[in-house]
């Protein structure tokens, strides 16, 4: 059984919650369904640098599971409301470094975010 197919399962279940772990191919697209269609208190993972480079990171893992851009970047948009950057400190200690929101687009074009909070001197 693959994460997709359970993705695919939890979603019949009608649950309140999605909590997948990292999301790193074809997966993505039934995360990105679960989001887009109003389960509420969906969450994943999914290794970025950045909050702007997890959406690029997001986008290309639909790409490569066929699903066409601009569709990849509505559902994103849609189901999308933050994106929290962790990152480890020199000492080791792991926190969250930056939070973003997914802005919404009033046309065409790649999705951007908005920081709403950084960490200083992490």
């Amino acid at each position: 059984m693959t994460l997709r197919d359970l993705v695919r399962q939890a979603l019949r279940m009608r649950p309140d919650r999605i909590v997948v772990g990292e999301v790193r191919g074809v997966e993505v697209v039934e995360v990105l369904q679960a989001l887009a269609t109003g389960h509420e208190g969906c969450m994943t993972t999914v290794h970025a640098r950045a909050a702007d480079e997890a959406l690029v990171r997001l986008e290309g893992m639909a790409l490569l599971a066929g699903l066409p851009l601009a569709a990849a970047r509505a559902q994103l948009e849609v189901g999308l409301d933050l994106l929290a950057v962790l990152s480890r400190a020199p000492d080791g200690r792991r926190g969250v470094v930056q939070v973003s929101e997914v802005q919404r687009r009033s046309g065409e074009g790649p999705l951007r975010t908005r920081e709403l909070w950084r960490r200083s001197g992490w």
